[in-house]
């Protein structure tokens, strides 16, 4: 007790402190952007993002001529430099043009975002939004351009081999009605854009070369078959609904394969041939050379994800130089 201390001799008064600062606490509401005066915004609310929210906002409602109008204004604004920014607004503007049955101005948006592109991520995004609006108004040679591009830099992707098939069904005239459901592109049949610029592009006559007197419907049903396969190799990688919606697909290409073959009158070594070829570039074997002993190459992952493909040797240069030769050497060759 004698070196004890008296804890009250070290004890002191707390001491409230006050602050003259005042805050004004209030709900928002999540549309606040809405009433706010876009040519008198407040000083904290930056313009360019306020026309994004309403642009955003109008084009979810489904009013695209004011989605339109916010997103013009975003390009007025936007400085040169603000490439990001820019290539989104081409972009949607494309779109909103599209689904306002406007095909000249969405093409044209399209093709401003493409030459915008600088890396092969780039050119993913561009081509396929190029493919997508001249398909909606039947302008199909650009749309296969663009989708054959696609397929040099994603090869087993089964999403762009359906769409491949169903843009050369629409020029080869092949009767596919089921595939316009399956690619889900709202096309204007006898909507054709009026700038000849975009839609004046052919396919060159060398493209079909070769295939004088051939049933034309056997690329319709390649191009089937590598989409079937494709996703028939990642069918045991995908879980719940994806795998529900998987195997439907799956289920009506396999219908539109059975009923091209039976109005193609096709014979089955064309058949079996057709399955060899799509076997190999899938899956890496060849099943007339396998005889169940020998090692099957492992089948990568590459097409569970729409675009996120494994890009192997492919530069922007390639892409943007890939030609209807280059691709008709590489996937349509084996077949003659």
């Amino acid at each position: 007790e004698l070196f004890s201390f008296d804890d009250t001799l070290f004890s002191e008064e707390k001491k409230e402190t006050s602050c003259n600062v005042q805050f004004e606490a209030h709900h928002q509401d999540p549309c606040w952007f809405l009433s706010v005066d876009i040519n008198n915004p407040p000083s904290y609310i930056d313009k360019l993002a306020l026309l994004k929210h309403k642009a955003d906002y109008f084009y979810l409602k489904n009013n695209y001529q004011s989605a339109i109008s916010f997103y013009e204004q975003m390009l007025a604004l936007l400085p040169d430099n603000n490439v990001v920014t820019r290539r989104e607004c081409y972009e949607n503007l494309a779109w909103c043009y599209s689904k306002d049955k406007m095909h000249c101005k969405s093409l044209l948006f399209s093709h401003l975002l493409h030459l915008t592109s600088r890396t092969v991520e780039h050119l993913t995004v561009s081509l396929t939004c190029i493919m997508d609006m001249h398909a909606s108004c039947s302008a199909y040679p650009g749309a296969l351009l663009a989708c054959i591009k696609l397929i040099s830099v994603h090869k087993l992707n089964s999403h762009l081999w359906l769409r491949l098939a169903f843009i050369l069904s629409r020029i080869l005239e092949v009767e596919a009605s089921g595939l316009a459901t399956l690619v889900k592109i709202q096309h204007d049949v006898d909507q054709h854009c009026c700038d000849e610029d975009f839609c004046a592009a052919g396919i060159p006559g060398s493209f079909f070369s070769g295939w004088e007197g051939r049933n034309k419907n056997i690329l319709v049903l390649f191009c089937l078959m590598m989409s079937k396969y494709i996703m028939t190799g990642v069918r045991g990688t995908s879980i719940g609904f994806t795998a529900a919606i998987l195997r439907n697909n799956i289920d009506k290409i396999d219908e539109e394969i059975t009923r091209l073959d039976k109005s193609s009158v096709l014979c089955d070594t064309l058949i079996s041939q057709l399955d060899c070829i799509v076997t190999k570039n899938v899956f890496g074997y060849d099943r007339n050379q396998s005889n169940g002993s020998e090692e099957k190459s492992d089948f990568v992952d590459r097409g569970s994800s729409k675009f996120k493909g494994e890009i192997i040797d492919v530069s922007f240069r390639s892409v943007s130089s890939y030609t209807f030769d280059d691709f008709h050497h590489e996937w349509f060759d084996d077949i003659l």
